[in-house]
């Protein structure tokens, strides 16, 4: 089987860039035959050589919604059985719906959270138009959508497409780590994920006050997205919880 990927190739895509190299790693390891197409950004020289051994055709793209004839032209001569779009609101996406409706090939379409209701809000007349323009009409077309987890699957629905739905989770990898060190006398609770407004830690601080766990530890870990970790240290420290919170 061959599938063509259509996604950012650098670190500039976020939480997807790891998320989308994992799965394309893995699927490459049980004989996928996978291509990665991906738009040319800043980052992208840098972060190329993880994905060998996987194929990637790079084309350059301009504007918000990285538009480009080049993607058009690599699809339309592409011998894959599949195509696979992660995130929406691209003309990737865009490209993608045109070559099904020319070629018949079955797309799969993963929002990786951006159709949830927090996401849909975020920026909604610039989505609404996308959508009315070319993001709605390919939802609705795509053979299947990926969901993560249940509940982005029911943000889909709430979203009104009908279109069938996978629930199927993001893998992991589990690095080999000895015992973790933690006192005796306390205990730690984790919260690992990019740390932006959408996950709700400033919401998490204010519970972590109010809860007062003498014997706990908050332990906040992941990636600063825009640098709002500087706003939530402040946070902490107002609620009078810093010593009890660790970032």
């Amino acid at each position: 089987m061959q599938v063509d990927v259509l996604s950012g190739a650098s670190r500039a895509e976020g939480g997807l860039f790891g998320a989308v190299l994992g799965l394309n790693q893995a699927l490459h390891g049980q004989g996928v035959a996978v291509r990665l197409l991906s738009h040319i950004d800043e980052f992208t020289s840098a972060d190329l050589p993880a994905w060998a051994p996987i194929p990637v055709e790079l084309y350059k793209a301009r504007g918000p919604l990285l538009s480009s004839f080049a993607i058009r032209k690599l699809l339309r001569e592409t011998s894959s059985d599949l195509l696979h779009v992660h995130g929406i609101w691209r003309d990737a996406q865009w490209a993608a719906r045109q070559a099904r409706s020319k070629t018949g090939k079955p797309v799969v379409i993963s929002p990786h959270g951006m159709l949830d209701p927090w996401a849909v809000k975020n920026s909604a007349w610039k989505k609404k138009l996308i959508g009315a323009l070319f993001a709605n009409e390919s939802l609705r077309r795509a053979s299947c959508l990926h969901a993560l987890c249940d509940s982005e699957a029911d943000s889909i629905r709430a979203y009104g497409l009908k279109t069938p739905v996978a629930v199927i989770p993001n893998g992991i990898e589990l690095p080999e780590v000895g015992a973790p060190r933690v006192p005796a006398d306390r205990k730690r609770l984790l919260f690992l994920g990019r740390i932006h407004p959408k996950k709700g830690i400033d919401e998490l601080l204010k519970g972590w006050a109010h809860a007062r766990l003498a014997d706990w530890e908050l332990v906040i870990a992941g990636w600063d997205d825009g640098g709002h970790e500087d706003g939530l240290k402040k946070l902490a420290a107002d609620l009078g919880v810093a010593d009890a919170v660790s970032f």
